[in-house]
């Protein structure tokens, strides 16, 4: 056969297939080998994270980041992972979660914000300094922003865990925030926004225009939007501070905001998510599709945005269109959705992480959008005791903080599915086990 063609054949077998194709001769190993080959494969998956400098270290074949990613794809998805509980010691709810990767941030009704190690997972700071909770929290840029219902921001030094600023300013708790750059946006339920700079502690502008309180805010491009309760959506431009558009349309309190710079999506109290233009303020679309009242999150990435829901759906749209992608219909009846509120979520182009009020962290595809497994759950008959309130996932590792209801106490995961070993691949009961890394 033709060293062309037999390329070309070999080009669209899957991983385990070429596995076994080089064991037929030299010629097929050379040819499985090359890597053409696998830079073909790495175009064809499509892997949907960076490749860490540990799994690749200093090589940088095809082969090696194909294999690499592949393994690292397989374990997100069999639940194949070292799992680590922080010492976290703490009763109330964590409302505040971060992954870097380098730390991890976690922060909540007990007033204090920790800095733990991704790597260790020891805490490595306890930034003490606010006298009421923490209800806001962003690590951007090296800098550490924390708001909380004693009215006011902190920055935070992350190496030293020291107070670099205290941002007074807010008569009310602050209940969002944003940064962009130098500069801090939060929120408050005082019916205000406020553009702070991070280097001198300044106020730099106060924006004003809500009638209620300030829920959620978001910044990209020089723009901010902001969702209230008072219902309506408002665009603002950051270096002035001057109002662009008012959004008016949902029916009652706005819950939960999406914005990438283009198009801006609120979730609301009145069982809807609505599409805006920040620019002109127009609605582009309506989306309804939600039984309960309250739309609790929304996110956006390209033209998907996903609403999870009061009423434990989780709902997939494409605002392009604004039609309904996936209802999880199929799983409903399988009851492999959740049984309670779903309090986070987070996706990216093949997999959503959930998490809800029914003690359950699930895995989802965002290609099929069907179940893939359940992170974690609770045994047949046992009654739900936790509630998984946050999570965050990376290339390579899940975090989330769930509490348990009788106790009050909250704890930490981590799950972290970098590869650094081999496992046997699945192979059907005729055919000898194969592992990717045999080949590659």
């Amino acid at each position: 056969m033709p060293v062309e063609i037999r390329t070309r054949i070999l080009m669209h077998l899957d991983p385990l297939s070429l596995v076994r194709a080089a064991r037929v001769c030299r010629s097929w190993r050379a040819a499985v080998m090359d890597e053409s080959m696998w830079r073909s494969l790495l175009q064809r998956f499509q892997f949907p994270f960076p490749l860490s400098s540990r799994s690749v270290g200093a090589s940088n074949s095809n082969r090696q980041q194909f294999r690499d990613c592949y393994e690292l794809d397989r374990n997100w998805r069999t639940g194949r992972c070292t799992t680590h509980t922080l010492d976290h010691d703490t009763q109330g709810t964590i409302t505040c979660l971060a992954l870097d990767r380098d730390y991890i941030f976690t922060a909540g009704e007990d007033k204090v914000v920790k800095v733990w190690s991704a790597t260790s997972h020891k805490v490595l700071h306890r930034m003490e300094g606010h006298a009421g909770g923490v209800w806001a929290l962003q690590y951007e840029n090296n800098w550490l922003v924390s708001g909380s219902t004693d009215r006011t921001l902190r920055v935070w030094d992350v190496r030293t865990g020291k107070c670099l600023n205290e941002l007074l300013g807010h008569s009310s708790t602050v209940r969002c925030l944003q940064i962009q750059g130098d500069l801090v946006v939060s929120g408050s339920r005082d019916s205000t926004l406020r553009v702070w700079n991070l280097k001198t502690g300044r106020c730099e502008r106060t924006l004003r225009g809500h009638t209620d309180s300030v829920r959620c805010v978001e910044v990209h491009s020089g723009v901010i939007v902001s969702g209230s309760y008072d219902a309506t959506l408002r665009s603002w431009d950051l270096k002035t501070g001057e109002l662009i558009a008012q959004m008016n349309g949902h029916k009652d309190r706005i819950y939960c905001l999406a914005y990438d710079g283009r198009r801006a999506a609120s979730g609301s109290q009145d069982h809807t998510v609505r599409v805006w233009n920040p620019i002109s303020g127009e609605c582009i679309h309506v989306l309804e599709g939600q039984s309960s009242n309250l739309v609790a999150l929304v996110q956006l990435r390209g033209d998907i945005l996903v609403s999870g829901n009061a009423d434990s759906s989780i709902l997939v749209w494409d605002i392009a269109t604004g039609k309904l992608k996936y209802d999880f219909e199929y799983d409903r009846i399988h009851k492999n959705t959740h049984a309670g509120a779903v309090t986070c979520l987070q996706f990216d182009e093949y997999k959503m992480f959930s998490g809800s009020d029914d003690g359950c962290l699930k895995m989802w595809d965002m290609k099929t959008g069907r179940f893939i497994r359940n992170v974690l759950s609770k045994r047949a008959g046992e009654v739900v005791n936790d509630i998984v309130w946050r999570l965050q996932f990376d290339a390579t590792k899940l975090v989330a903080a769930y509490q348990s209801n009788q106790s009050s106490d909250s704890s930490v995961i981590v799950m972290d599915f970098d590869v650094d070993g081999r496992w046997t691949a699945d192979a059907s009961a005729q055919t000898p086990q194969a592992t990717i890394s045999d080949t590659v």
